[in-house]
């Protein structure tokens, strides 16, 4: 396989359902993902998760995992990182068709 997981058989189906997926940020920001920018096909027979975290599973404090959104989840996303105020901005690039 890739390394990542999970991953899904899909080899015997022939139209998958995948869930959507929300970046919930703190003052309420919410970015709705494209499927394509978290799931990827491995081969002709799997599609896997490709969110990967830091392996925590306990909560330590107000801490918890963290969660790397990498070039895969912003792909097609401009992206401003607010070095001053500790920020980071999202928008999603329009489709060319």
């Amino acid at each position: 396989m890739i390394g990542l997981r999970p991953c899904f058989n899909v080899s015997d189906t022939q139209k998958v359902k995948l869930p959507e997926m929300t970046l919930h940020f703190k003052g309420r920001a919410e970015v709705v993902l494209p499927l394509e920018n978290y799931f990827v096909l491995a081969g002709d027979t799997a599609v896997c998760l490709a969110v990967v975290t830091d392996g925590v599973t306990s909560l330590v404090g107000k801490g918890g995992s963290a969660v790397i959104l990498g070039n895969f989840q912003r792909q097609n996303f401009y992206v401003e990182y607010d070095l001053k105020n500790k920020g980071i901005g999202l928008r999603q690039q329009e489709s060319c068709s």
